[in-house]
């Protein structure tokens, strides 16, 4: 793989520092992959004494974003003639305004990611019968289809049915079919693979980096640029052995790679000759994306927090009430736009981990106590009241909110029906959130004002209002132990479906997938966290003064569809 250096220094002005080479070697899942190595003694000595080593330098115009893309394949002095040029970038033209019409038409959301996915499958369908720029090809060619990957875009039957609800294997699913549907479409005479979507899929969200791109130099402002960096993406992670960071050079926009001066004096004073270059990554205290795009699980460093989301199987919801005398947890959280997720936490401090805390702390926690609120009565019941015939309220304020258009009876009952019909889809679908006011549910509460129980629709604000009043009062802890006692119940019934998976998974000869290690992983925690439950008193992060600082506070999306 050395002549990919070369490659990029000859054609694409990369800098390369004569101790930099590409090594294969045995990655943390015991396969074979590259990594960026530096030769110790082929390093020259430095100007001061507090400097850095600059590994690399790429050119801005060498990486591979969507405006640096666009702009390499708009410029006709990158292909071998004008007539070639203005072949490729007629049909580079059609298939793009086809794409954008096929997403807008079926509004599916976007992103960089997947416009730079597009590309380069389209580059891929391209190549043979149509003119591109070299360095495009190359990059094609030599790095994204023969990346291994080990992450998300291998289709994975146990991963999208045991881990649909938090939403990422659910929406990269739908996007590799599109982008397969859209080519296979449009490309009816080349055999469009699917393997190769999901391979150029895989290579492109586990290569990327966040390179920030400087907006104002006066104002300091800059964006983040979903970014392919050549040779920089051999650079592989580990917190602890993280011995190099890159930057965007203020001057010329270059992205650098930086060998810290610290790591370089530690490695003199030893016999290492050849060391491997590591970064990180970042976002590594958040265990299931960071896994599910990379394909391996990131160790820790001490101190650091690591978080475990719950979100919460919405099949289960459906036949789990709560408090609730009637509907069901899953309609109650669809009404109120509550997403279903809870946060464990735990800290490594040195080499030994805490146990794990329920995150009570964060602004979802108290939203997800509602439905367990017990009655302001003092009796066995609920605070809440479900309507399946919520369709006659709405019809009501739909006819009587403008009162100079008076409704016949015949017009109030079509009315009816079609709030009956949409409301009875919405209920039903694999939406997270109805987009609808929660009048299906009525809440009991007392009312200080009144003196007495009152029984009114209110918003979920409203609700969390009325619930952070009773935050020193029995309700709020009857609130908390039924919800423990449905968490309880919730962890022995993933378990065995955890268990399922990694049973039907064992029979696959030498399966190493990112969903075999998901189950194992998820597994250990819940196990951790239901003997916590069973034996230990102090379960949330506020029974330990826990201070909880970064980018804790990141859950799963709500779901915008599924088939649960």
């Amino acid at each position: 793989m050395e002549e990919v250096l070369t490659f990029f220094q000859e054609n694409a002005n990369v800098k390369v520092h004569p101790a930099v080479h590409l090594k294969l070697d045995n990655g943390a899942d015991g396969r074979k992959g590259y990594g960026l190595n530096i030769n110790l003694q082929k390093v020259q000595g430095l100007s001061h004494k507090n400097d850095d080593l600059i590994l690399l330098r790429i050119p801005h115009n060498s990486t591979f974003n969507i405006e640096t893309t666009l702009r390499l394949v708009r410029d006709s002095s990158q292909f071998t003639s004008t007539k070639a040029f203005e072949k490729t970038d007629k049909i580079r033209q059609e298939m793009f305004k086809k794409f954008k019409e096929e997403l807008v038409r079926k509004s599916f959301q976007y992103s960089e990611t997947i416009f730079m996915t597009f590309y380069f499958i389209l580059f891929d369908c391209l190549k043979t019968m149509y003119d591109l720029p070299k360095i495009l090809t190359y990059y094609l060619n030599t790095v994204l289809l023969p990346t291994r990957i080990n992450n998300i875009s291998l289709f994975d039957k146990y991963l999208l049915s045991t881990y649909y609800q938090y939403s990422i294997p659910t929406v990269t699913e739908e996007t590799i079919e599109k982008l397969y549907s859209f080519f296979a479409d449009n490309f009816p005479n080349q055999i469009v693979s699917m393997g190769s979507i999901r391979q150029i899929y895989g290579a492109i969200i586990s290569r990327c980096l966040e390179i920030p791109q400087e907006i104002n130099r006066e104002l300091d402002d800059c964006t983040v640029m979903t970014t392919l960096v050549p040779i920089l993406d051999f650079v592989n992670h580990d917190i602890n052995l993280k011995n190099a960071h890159y930057d965007i050079d203020r001057e010329t926009n270059d992205v650098i790679l930086i060998l810290e001066r610290s790591a370089l004096e530690k490695y003199k004073r030893t016999n290492v000759r050849d060391i491997e270059i590591f970064i990180d990554y970042g976002q590594t205290e958040n265990v299931l994306p960071f896994a599910l795009t990379y394909g391996f699980f990131p160790s820790l460093k001490t101190s650091q927090y690591e978080v475990w989301n719950i979100s919460f199987d919405r099949d289960f919801l459906k036949n789990s009430k709560g408090s609730l005398q009637n509907g069901n947890l899953r309609l109650f959280y669809k009404w109120f736009g509550i997403n279903p997720v809870i946060q464990l936490v735990r800290i490594k401090e040195k080499s030994v981990y805490s146990q794990w805390y329920i995150n009570d702390s964060s602004h979802n926690f108290i939203d997800l106590l509602l439905p367990f609120l017990p009655s302001f009565e003092g009796n066995s019941g609920s605070c809440w009241k479900y309507d399946p015939e919520t369709d006659s309220t709405f019809t009501y304020f739909c006819c009587h909110n403008d009162t100079s258009k008076v409704k016949s009876n015949s017009e109030e009952d079509s009315i009816v029906t079609a709030f009956k019909k949409a409301i009875e889809n919405k209920e039903q679908d694999g939406n997270d959130i109805m987009n609808m006011p929660p009048l299906a549910w009525s809440f009991s509460f007392y009312s200080k004002d009144h003196n007495k129980i009152c029984q009114e629709v209110v918003s979920k604000n409203e609700a969390i209002g009325i619930l952070q009043d009773c935050l020193e009062d029995d309700m709020y802890l009857q609130a908390i132990s039924s919800f423990l006692n449905f968490l309880k119940d919730y962890i022995i019934w993933r378990i065995g479906k955890l268990e399922e998976g990694i049973l039907a998974q064992n029979s696959i000869p030498g399966a190493e997938s990112v969903s075999f290690q998901l189950h194992n992983y998820e597994l250990s925690i819940l196990r951790e966290t239901q003997f916590a439950l069973s034996s230990n008193s102090e379960n949330f992060t506020s029974d330990c003064n826990i201070e909880l600082t970064g980018a804790i506070d990141r859950y799963p999306p709500p779901l915008k569809s599924s088939p649960h």
